[in-house]
This record gives C-alpha cells, structure tokens and sequence, in this order.
C-alpha cells in the first residue's frame, strides 16, 4: 500500500506548505466511527486545540458484523460507545449519526444527499472534511458523492458563504496540496483515539494501517525521516461537482 500512495503523490507533485490558520467551524463527514480517526484524527484535535470548534457526522452504525471479518461481532450498540469515548480522546464538541447500514451507502444517495444537505445548513461551518471520491470502499466514495449533491443544493446560488472542502485519503491517497505534520502530542492522542475502537481491532491492525498512511503522506512532502503527517486536497467550489462525483471502487474496510 505505501509504494501505491507514494507513486500516486509523485504524479500530482509535492504537497503545499502545512495550512496554519484554524477554522471557526471544522465539519467532518466520516462514513464509518473510526474514519474521523485514520483519516484526520490529528488535524481534529490540532484544531480543537487551536480552539476551533469541531462537529462530525457519522453515516453508518454497524449492526452486525465486521466487515474485515464476518465471524467477528462488533454490535451498533458497542461501536457508539467507541465512537463516544474516541470523541473524549480527540476532544471534539459535537457529532451526530445517521445510522444507515454499512456496505448500503450507495443504494440510498438521495436520501443521504438530503441528509448531510440539513446537517450542513444547520452547522455553517467554515470547513468541512470529506472522505476521497476515489477511495476504495464503496461507502467513502458514495458519502463524496451524495455530499457533493447536497453542497450544490445548498450553495448554488452563492459559493461565498460555503464551507473550504477538504478531502481525507484512508484506502486511496488524495491529490494532496496541504500537509499537516504530526508532533508526538498529536500521534498519541491519534493512537489512543483509535483504541477506543476495540472491536474494529480484533479484526484488523488499523494502527498499522494509520501509521502507513501518515508515514507515507510525510515521505510525500518532503518531511524528515521518521515524521509522520495527514495529507488533504483542497476543493474550490468550481471543482466540487467533477470532483465529488468521480467513481469509487471496491475494495473492502
């Protein structure tokens, strides 16, 4: 996976310098409790503590079953309380859940369109985080896409009061512009966040997974040896159709 990021960072070039001015509102769209962590853990907490004000949305509750392993049974009801104790850890403000069944996210685009579309006219956040259109789980991708539609409904008339889009990368790397290294403070709270999510780690390494991602996002733009860093791409409001609506694959979380 790390020579796959690497190769695709090297096409679209070197990522800009790290952004330092924090949002008023920073809004997270995680399709699954656990991708506010992997995905953008540190950037959130590095924000709440720049004093911004941080609320995400998770669209799926798994009911079940792991996904990484059907034998292993997580339960809705014990991956909320995860997901509760992960938003202590990073010390985010708010969230809310849609509870839509995992794997079903693009059967029911309209209904998540207008879903995330109140959400979003409610929070009037200043930033708003959303998976990657190219990620390879077919729910991440169904979220850009059905976000993309409620945005446009939303903003059509005017994109000066819309939120900054962000993209996060978990299983498909981003067309990255903006880096934000990770200290030693931020990959702690990161690391304990993902603990809490117990039962998504009997079933995979997920630390693994999060500490390829970031080692590679920092091999990317030129950090030191060793770093660790969250690479994000930067909608403007002319890309965000094209953009959001470009086709996910399969591969599984």
């Amino acid at each position: 996976m790390l020579e796959q990021r690497f190769a695709s960072r090297r096409a679209c070039g070197a990522p800009a310098l790290p952004d330092r001015q924090a949002p008023g509102h920073l809004a997270v769209i995680a399709p699954h409790p656990d991708d506010e962590v992997i995905g953008c853990g540190g950037l959130v907490s590095s924000c709440v503590a720049a004093g911004s004000r941080v609320s995400v949305l998770f669209l799926t509750v798994e009911a079940e079953r792991s996904l990484v392993k059907p034998t292993s049974r997580a339960g809705g009801d014990r991956r909320l309380a995860e997901c509760a104790d992960a938003q202590r850890v990073l010390g985010y403000h708010a969230r809310a859940h849609l509870a839509l069944p995992e794997r079903g996210l693009s059967s029911r685009e309209a209904e998540l369109a207008d879903r995330i579309g109140v959400w979003l006219a409610d929070l009037q956040a200043d930033r708003l985080l959303l998976p990657n259109p190219d990620d390879a789980h077919p729910d991440h991708a169904a979220a850009a896409r059905a976000a993309g539609v409620a945005l446009s409904g939303l903003f059509a008339g005017s994109t000066s009061r819309a939120p900054e889009l962000w993209l996060y990368e978990v299983w498909g790397p981003v067309r990255a512009d903006v880096v934000a290294p990770l200290d030693a403070a931020a990959r702690a709270r990161r690391g304990a966040a993902l603990d809490c999510y117990a039962s998504q780690l009997e079933s995979l390494d997920y630390h693994a997974v999060m500490d390829a991602i970031a080692q590679a996002a920092a091999v990317a733009a030129g950090l030191a040896p060793g770093s660790h860093a969250e690479c994000f791409e930067r909608l403007p409001a002319s890309a965000w159709r094209p953009r959001l609506t470009s086709a996910g694959s399969t591969r599984a979380h």
